[in-house]
């Protein structure tokens, strides 16, 4: 489904598992028609779902190329799709299967999600997400390796983004032109340092400053800007505002009890 900043459903499209679409159960009138099942886009003329390292056909409920990483899972065709478990796995790229998984663990995530959004920040960021198109976040839970010297990692935001090398005309300049398609937030509850509220707010903010355009911030008047305002993702400047974003949410939810 698709809705506008007032929450008014601009488009929606209902799926087989396998990501066939429902006959009679389809409406687009927005911009964002294009992005079809699990947010990817359709070609048109193919009526192909474009994941990045290939394109999946929901008809047929494959891929229309053997998987990158074929050796990884020999027991299976290199063209199935999430191992032929579209309920518990998904693929966020074409290359890369992910637990998404019980119906218990997925209402436990939910669950996180709604304690963040109950605060005033995290409302605030939680809709920006979603304004900004790129509400296709998944989060999971996972096991994450640690970074070392003692330090756990509990949480973890993976962008997924798209890359393309432009020439920019007037000048001749070579670049890499890089989009955000939508990311994963993996969550470990197995390390000691995890806090449903905290950490779940922290990679949601980290998901927040990788959707933010750089330039939007420094270009908008900043005497203008919103509660929590948007950033750009700059490696230790991202963390230290994840960590302030993320105590923010957490006295925000101890003082509305």
């Amino acid at each position: 489904m698709t809705v506008d900043a007032t929450g008014t459903v601009q488009g929606y499209d209902d799926y087989y598992p396998y990501g066939m679409q429902m006959t009679g159960r389809s409406m687009t009138s927005s911009e964002d028609g294009r992005y079809k099942f699990t947010g990817k886009e359709r070609d048109a003329s193919e009526g192909l779902d474009y994941f990045g390292a290939r394109y999946y056909d929901g008809w047929k409920a494959g891929w229309d190329q053997v998987d990158p990483k074929m050796d990884k899972y020999r027991w299976m065709s290199p063209y199935n799709y999430t191992l032929d478990n579209p309920l518990i796995f998904f693929d966020p790229d074409g290359k890369e299967i992910r637990y998404i998984g019980t119906p218990q663990q997925i209402s436990e995530l939910k669950k996180y999600i709604a304690m963040v959004y109950k605060t005033s920040a995290g409302k605030e960021v939680i809709d920006r997400l979603n304004a900004k198109g790129s509400k296709d976040v998944n989060i999971s839970f996972g096991k994450l390796k640690d970074p070392g010297k003692g330090k756990e990692m509990d949480g973890e935001y993976v962008p997924d983004l798209s890359i393309q090398r432009v020439k920019i005309l007037n000048t001749g300049e070579i670049k890499d032109e890089v989009s955000l398609n939508k990311g994963d937030i993996i969550l470990d509850k197995s390390k000691e340092t995890f806090d449903p509220l905290g950490t779940t707010a922290h990679e949601l903010r980290h998901a927040d400053q990788f959707n933010e355009d750089a330039q939007y911030w420094y270009d908008t008047n900043k005497e203008e800007v919103s509660e929590i305002p948007p950033v750009p993702y700059e490696d230790k400047q991202a963390e230290q505002d994840a960590f302030w974003f993320q105590d923010i949410v957490k006295k925000q939810y101890k003082e509305r009890k």
